[in-house]
């Protein structure tokens, strides 16, 4: 039994080297007549001599999807701080279109370099959201 399973064992060897085509083929000794070797179409596959690595493969992926447009950089309403020279000075709320007298308590915000002017604590978060719908 012992060289039943030692056989085995041998022989699952040897057809691992085999089949990784990494078994080295037989040399034929100097002087003697070579024979033609049949060509298996195969012999492409086997590895050169001192070759450890295994072939690899690249592939491409290709899909259908047109690339995606750059995303457009979106420009901060930045916060403003009323000055003591914009105090009474006249100016028009970009979200409800009402004349508003600039004060030292009016909502304001910068964007594009530009000062808007709010007329109530509800038309900052509109126009944060989507400045370029009221910014003229």
């Amino acid at each position: 039994m012992k060289k039943l399973l030692a056989s085995g064992t041998v022989l699952t060897g040897v057809l691992i080297a085999w089949g990784c085509g990494k078994a080295e083929p037989p040399v034929q000794p100097t002087g003697a007549p070579k024979t033609p070797v049949q060509s298996t179409g195969r012999e492409h596959l086997r590895s050169a001599p001192g070759d450890t690595e295994t072939p690899k493969v690249e592939t491409t992926a290709t899909t259908n999807e047109a690339p995606k447009p750059a995303e457009a950089v979106k420009i901060p309403v930045l916060p403003h701080t009323i000055s003591d020279a914009e105090v009474g000075k006249k100016a028009v709320c970009p979200v409800m279109g009402t004349e508003v007298t600039v004060t030292k308590n009016t909502l304001s915000a910068e964007y594009k370099g530009k000062v808007y002017y709010f007329c109530c604590g509800d038309c900052p978060g509109p126009f944060k959201a989507n400045p370029e719908k009221y910014a003229k």
